[in-house]
Order: C-alpha cells, then sequence, then structure tokens
C-alpha cells in the first residue's frame, strides 16, 4: 500500500513490486492469515534515480632513473604516462613526504636529495 492506495493483492507466499516513478514515503504491507487475524509492517522508502560516480583513473605508468647517487641520497628522474586524458596534475611522494609536484602536460620531473633508505617514492594524480 502506497498513499493509501492498495497496489498489489496475492495469495503467494513471496511478491515482489516496482515502483515505476520517484516516491518518497511510508511503504506498508498486510498480511491476512486464514485464522482472520492480521499484521502490518511499514518502512520509509525513497525511490529516486541513482547517479554513477566517475570511475578513479587508474595509476599512471612510472618510470624512475637515478641520475646522482651518493651515500643514501640521490636524484632522481621521474618518468610518467597517464592513462587518462583529463589528469593533468601530479603529486610525487615518498611515505608520507610531499617531494614535488607536475601540472599540465609534464610529464617528466627530477627530483633532488631523495633518501633512498625511506622507502619508494609514489607519483598520484591530484585534484
Amino acid at each position: 500500500m502506497c498513499n493509501g492506495v492498495i497496489d498489489q493483492t496475492t495469495t503467494e507466499p513471496v511478491t515482489s513490486h516496482v515502483y515505476n516513478e520517484k516516491f518518497d514515503g511510508v511503504m506498508q504491507v498486510r498480511i491476512w492469515a486464514n485464522n482472520d487475524t492480521v499484521s502490518n509492517i511499514s518502512a520509509p522508502v525513497k525511490v529516486g534515480v541513482v547517479t554513477q560516480k566517475p570511475a578513479t583513473p587508474a595509476a599512471p605508468k612510472v618510470t624512475a632513473e637515478i641520475v646522482q647517487k651518493q651515500g643514501n641520497q640521490a636524484t632522481v628522474r621521474l618518468s610518467w604516462q597517464p592513462t587518462d586524458d583529463l589528469t593533468d596534475k601530479w603529486v610525487i611522494r615518498q611515505n608520507d613526504d610531499y617531494l614535488g609536484c607536475a601540472v599540465g602536460q609534464q610529464r617528466q620531473l627530477e627530483i633532488e636529495n631523495v633518501d633512498l633508505s625511506r622507502g619508494e617514492l609514489s607519483i598520484a594524480s591530484w585534484a
């Protein structure tokens, strides 16, 4: 029942109902048993249009080259190829530390004084 109008009546133990338009209200189910008892239950229902979220771009294809190294310190040249045409801002990190960024069509960046003992570099798109 929706807004006092009975949408469906059945003697089957399982049923379903499809709302053909937007609805925001209370849905009610009423069950009559063979012994003349009645049971009701209601629940809020909100039927609307589900919007699709845009897919997150895949990680870029990255190559790294050590240009110069002294002990654990190095200058690293990163080159990347994005997997989509819309991303034009990139941030480079090592663990949680910001090392640099690139914008626009830039696809290569040299970063000096990278501590190689601290782990891998990462590059990600940034809004």
